[in-house]
């Protein structure tokens, strides 16, 4: 039952979040872990917006281990957002977004890794998506 709620309150996280960020302007592009593994196509000049679930109490948290800076450029660092039910609450997890523009035209792929940034062990998950830039 908790387990139910705490997914619950994540999701609805999630879209105030998404909520936050449309105010953000037209051209941004919004993926989640939905996207994993699929192709998007944007313009140059867009805004990529990736919302992924994370912890970083655990010592967890997304690593971008792929990127064409020609092509996409990570913009500022990643923000995390604690979930509502929890706010207050020390270890709770929520989401973090970060902020990619693409910059130039072709194709990369962006790869980013949930790991402990000081440990060199394969990521407990990875998420990667293909882009193109027209």
């Amino acid at each position: 039952m908790a387990d139910k709620l705490m997914r619950i309150m994540v999701v609805i996280s999630f879209l105030l979040v998404m909520v936050l960020f449309s105010s953000c302007g037209n051209n941004v592009r919004r993926i989640t872990d939905i996207d994993n593994g699929n192709q998007i196509t944007v313009k140059s000049g867009e805004v990529i917006t990736l919302t992924l679930e994370s912890n970083p109490t655990t010592g967890y948290s997304w690593q971008v281990m792929d990127i064409d800076n020609v092509i996409l450029v990570q913009d500022g660092d990643s923000e995390f957002t604690q979930a509502s039910n929890s706010e207050g609450l020390v270890g709770a997890g929520g989401m973090e977004t970060f902020r990619f523009e693409a910059i130039g035209v072709g194709e990369a792929t962006l790869e980013l890794g949930y790991m402990r940034p000081w440990e060199s062990v394969q990521p407990l998950e990875t998420f990667s998506i293909r882009v193109i830039v027209q």
